[in-house]
């Protein structure tokens, strides 16, 4: 409870300034004033109480009326001071009813999240449910993915063992490629020593003519020496013909020979070029 400091009403200022009265801002100091002995007997000695019932009935009542002027002025600063306070509970109020409002508020926000909150547990069950069911449901499928990887595997090494087999016939093919150009161009010098031969043989022939024709020329020599020497015995005639006859067949024969040969070798090449022709062309139609 709050209070008021009052200054009594003495005769002697340095002895009013040096009483107080405390008055309580509950009182109701619009009522009836109360006896001035009365009033300050309590706040005097004796002695001061003494001085006082000596005044003089005049004094008495202009004091008393100096002090109820002085109560309704405390009573007026008291009631500006209630309406103050008032004001101020009033906005306390105000402020309460604002925090309860806000409490209030803060209230259903909370209800609305433990709305909130019981809907989200309701849905973590049943997630924690669709986790149990896919956890039955990952076996099969577990098992399933299993056999379809090791199929996979499977696949793979089929897959690799056909790579592998894909590269080593395209080596294959290019070995035969290399073959078959070493073939052509075995041919291809074989066709030039053939021509080289052809052009041999007939050098060889031409040479045979001339030979043939300088036989021819001797052969008439030796008819006209025979004639002029018909003394040279019937052994050196017929030794000259075996001989000459030897000589002929020698270099035919030799020519025949060479001939043969080539044209053997030239048989077989392209032999073995008809033989791998097939195989190569079978084996890039493949790849």
């Amino acid at each position: 409870m709050t209070t008021k400091k009052y200054v009594a009403h003495f005769e002697d200022p340095q002895r009013r300034r040096n009483v107080t009265l405390l008055v309580s801002t509950g009182c109701n100091l619009l009522s009836r004033p109360v006896d001035l002995a009365n009033y300050q007997k309590l706040l005097a000695s004796e002695k001061d109480f003494e001085k006082i019932q000596a005044l003089s009935g005049e004094y008495l009542l202009n004091n008393a009326m100096h002090n109820a002027a002085a109560a309704n002025f405390l009573a007026s600063e008291g009631l500006q001071m209630f309406i103050r306070e008032k004001e101020e509970i009033t906005s306390a109020q105000d402020q309460v009813l604002a925090e309860q409002e806000q409490h209030v508020t803060r209230l259903s926000e909370l209800e609305a999240k433990a709305t909130e909150v019981v809907v989200l547990e309701a849905r973590l069950r049943q997630r924690n449910q669709e986790v149990v069911t896919l956890s039955q449901e990952i076996g099969p499928l577990r098992v399933r993915f299993d056999k379809a990887r090791a199929k996979w595997a499977e696949v793979h090494n089929v897959v690799l063992a056909a790579t592998e087999r894909k590269a080593a016939s395209a080596e294959r093919v290019i070995n035969l490629k290399a073959d078959l150009n070493s073939k052509i161009e075995e041919l291809a010098t074989t066709g030039a020593k053939h021509a080289q031969l052809e052009k041999m043989y007939r050098k060889t022939i031409e040479h045979l003519r001339l030979f043939s024709s300088t036989v021819h020329d001797l052969d008439v020599s030796f008819k006209s020496a025979r004639s002029i020497r018909e003394n040279l015995s019937a052994e050196v005639t017929q030794l000259k013909e075996e001989l000459k006859h030897r000589v002929s067949s020698l270099v035919i024969e030799k020519t025949y020979a060479m001939y043969s040969m080539r044209r053997k070798t030239l048989e077989e090449a392209k032999l073995v070029s008809l033989i791998l022709m097939p195989k190569l062309l079978r084996s890039m139609s493949l790849s």
